[in-house]
Formats: C-alpha cells, sequence, structure tokens
C-alpha cells in the first residue's frame, strides 16, 4: 500500500491559509484516485447512499516480489466498487473498500487480519497466499466472516470441511498437480520426470502431489526430488543432477526469477529437458529471462480470454486506469466480487453463514464464465489449462 513550508512574517499566514485550503481540496480529489489507499471512499459524482457502508476487505501482498498479486486484488475491488456506488450501491448502501499489506507473511498476516476484523466487514477478499490463509481462517471462522480468495489453493481449506465460510475462485492443488503429472508423462510422452520445488508450503505441497501420481503412473517415474531454498540454490549444480539422471521432463514449481534461473541453467548445460511449470512463470519478467530459451516451455494457466468479451473488457480497462496489464489473478479476484455483490444484494447484505448460504445457491456470469460454488465452496465451471511458450507469449494447448 502505498508539510507546508513555515512563515516567519505574520502577515503570511492569511495567504498561506487560503493557499493551504485550495491545495488541500485538491489533495482530496487526488487521494480519491489513489489506486492502493487504504480506504477506498465514495466519489462526490455518487448519489447520496444511506446507512453504514457494505464494507469489503481486502488481505494480500502490496510489495516485494509477489505484490503485484495483492494489487490485482485491491483494482478490482476499486474498480466493481466505483461502478456499484455509481449506481445504487448495494441494499441502497455505499460499497467501502479497506486494504491490509500481509506480505505473503503469516506473522504479518495475523496482524493483518486483527485490523480487518476491527472493521466489521460484510466480507474479506483474499488471501493470496496458502500460508497465511492457513494463518488467518480460525481467525475469520471466530468472527463468523465470509472470506473468498482468488488466489489459495491449498486442499484442505476448502475439502476439510473446518471453513465453511471460506470460498475460491481457483482450483484447488491437487487439480493443477494432477495436470501437470499427466501433461508430462501422457502430452510429452516422459518417461522419466525430475521434480524440482522450493520449500514454501505451496511449492513443496504440489511437489509431494506430483510425487504421489507419478508413483501409480504406468509409463512414467519421477528420477529426482529436489527441494532449494531461492537465496542458497545452486542453479548449475541442480542442472547437472537433472542430467545425471536422463529426465525427459522437469517439473518445476517456484516463483518466476528462480523458474528463469532454472531454465537458463539447464539450457546453459545443453540439456533439452521439457520445463513445466505452474501460472507464476506466466509473467512478463520470465517471459523476457526466458527470451534466450523458449523451446519446450510449458505451464498451466488459467484460462485464455482471447474470445471473451467481458475479460478483454476488464483488461482493457485495468490498462486504462493503472497504466498496466492486470496480474494473472485479476479476473479470479473480479469474479470472486461478481459473485460476492451478488449474494450480498440477494441476501439483503448479510453476513456469515447466511452471506455463505447466497453464495452457495448463485450462479453468475463473470470474466471467468458461467460459475457457482459447491457445498465445500470450490469453484465450479472453472480450472486450469495448459499453455506453450511460442513468439514472447503463452498460447493455449488442446490437452
Amino acid at each position: 500500500m502505498k508539510k507546508a513550508p513555515k512563515f516567519k512574517a505574520m502577515g503570511l499566514f492569511a495567504m498561506a491559509g487560503l493557499i493551504l485550503a485550495l491545495l488541500f481540496a485538491a489533495g482530496s480529489c487526488e487521494r480519491q484516485k489513489a489506486p492502493d489507499s487504504k480506504r477506498e471512499a465514495a466519489s462526490p459524482a455518487q448519489p447520496a447512499l444511506d446507512g453504514e457502508p457494505v464494507t469489503i476487505g481486502v488481505m494480500g501482498p502490496i510489495e516485494g516480489d509477489v505484490g503485484h498479486y495483492g494489487r490485482s486484488l485491491i483494482h478490482a475491488a476499486q474498480l466493481l466498487a466505483k461502478k456499484l456506488n455509481a449506481k445504487n450501491g448495494l441494499c441502497g448502501r455505499r460499497v467501502e473498500i479497506i486494504s491490509e499489506d500481509d506480505s505473503c507473511q503469516p506473522e504479518k498476516a495475523v496482524e493483518a487480519a486483527g485490523r480487518i476484523v476491527e472493521a466489521n466487514p460484510h466480507a474479506v477478499l483474499g488471501p493470496v497466499c496458502s500460508t497465511t490463509a492457513l494463518a488467518v481462517l480460525d481467525i475469520y471462522r471466530e468472527a463468523e466472516i465470509v472470506v473468498i480468495s482468488p488466489c489459495v489453493t491449498e486442499i484442505h481449506l476448502a475439502q476439510s470441511g473446518l471453513y465453511p465460510l471460506f470460498f475460491r475462485t481457483i482450483a484447488p492443488d491437487d487439480a493443477q498437480a494432477r495436470l501437470l503429472a499427466n501433461f508430462a508423462a501422457d502430452f510429452l510422452g516422459a518417461q522419466r520426470i525430475a521434480v524440482v520445488a522450493g520449500f514454501g508450503v505451496y511449492d513443496t505441497m504440489q511437489a509431494e502431489f506430483v510425487a504421489e501420481l507419478l508413483d501409480k503412473a504406468p509409463h512414467a517415474e519421477m528420477v529426482l526430488l529436489e527441494l532449494f531454498s531461492p537465496d542458497k540454490a545452486d542453479w548449475e549444480e541442480l542442472a547437472e543432477r537433472i542430467g545425471a539422471v536422463g529426465a525427459q521432463s522437469l517439473i518445476f514449481f517456484g516463483h518466476s526469477a528462480d523458474s528463469a534461473k532454472m531454465l537458463a541453467a539447464m539450457r546453459g548445460k545443453g540439456l533439452e529437458t521439457a520445463f513445466v511449470a505452474d501460472q507464476r512463470i506466466a509473467d512478463d519478467s520470465f517471459i523476457k529471462d526466458a527470451g534466450d530459451y523458449p523451446a519446450g516451455v510449458f505451464a498451466s494457466l488459467l484460462p485464455g480470454f482471447s474470445g471473451n468479451p467481458l475479460a478483454e473488457k476488464l483488461v482493457l480497462e485495468h490498462r486504462d486506469v493503472y497504466s498496466a496489464d492486470p496480474s494473472p489473478f485479476y479476473l479470479n479476484a473480479y469474479a470472486a466480487l461478481q459473485a460476492l455483490f451478488d449474494a450480498l444484494e440477494n441476501s439483503e447484505c448479510q453476513k456469515g453463514l447466511l452471506l455463505a448460504d447466497a453464495l452457495r445457491s448463485l450462479k453468475v456470469e463473470t470474466p471467468l464464465g458461467h460459475i457457482g460454488f459447491d457445498e465445500k465452496g470450490e469453484i465450479l465451471g472453472y480450472g486450469f489449462t495448459m499453455h506453450r511458450l511460442q513468439d514472447g507469449k503463452f498460447a493455449g494447448l488442446e490437452f
């Protein structure tokens, strides 16, 4: 989330006061336009809306390597809230967005969740990371606050039934791991597959899922499983190990910067091993870094939205407002908010279990398609697809 000068002469105070008043008025308008402010106020052009606002909390990383993911949630919330407030708000009340930076760190997430709970929101959009979700969902459950995440994929958060107020607009971990393992073994025909993952909870969990699936695969086997610490990884050594076991495909779990280093090390060793990774490599930095080694790079990504008028409109809208393309989770966040706002309107802006029941009962048209939720809060009608890096962009594959 992203002094006035002192005047010695008493005669200047009146003039300074007038100037400062004008500057304050102008600054107030500018502050309302700030894209990542902690609290999004209603525009003066919006209609008068009565009662306490409908408050939506947003939590996720705002700064650092993964800050663009958190900012995408804030941007989606701000844009959709602005549209609603320009009409009739929700239940005749203004929609207000509050946000907290959790840095994708459990300790900070607990503090951020505490501040959001104090604001007594109707619901929370986020978190972004599975580690932070594990740290805060008990807090939100105790406060009886609905949480909907466009990014968190840890399987048991929904499947365990422990969090009946938790929803997500993304497929769980096992779905992506199954897709990657099947793609490497069946589509690429790799019989010898290496798996390399970071030490984070998300990465190790994905690696474990893949290892379990490959252990049961009839025509493929896992010949290497390595975990790395990003600040200590020896990419050259890892590439040598991948080559030594004769891996025909590498399934890699790590952030885009680490993915680019791993790919460069393999290609530098002359390895033609297929590089198969998750959605994090679908950003400009990886594509730029991988420019010299694009052959054999594949990723499991959110579905392409070419030809989807709503998705294309929202991407153009984001570019216009924020002068940048949205992150991969922006449309998931927007869809989550569409479902949430529909459920709020249908439930007359109820909270807790009543709002959760309304979410489970609806079907809504979103940039992800026509979606709904099952009894466990898992999204219906949406999932990952495989893509190949070609000509500086990822193109969808029929698989």
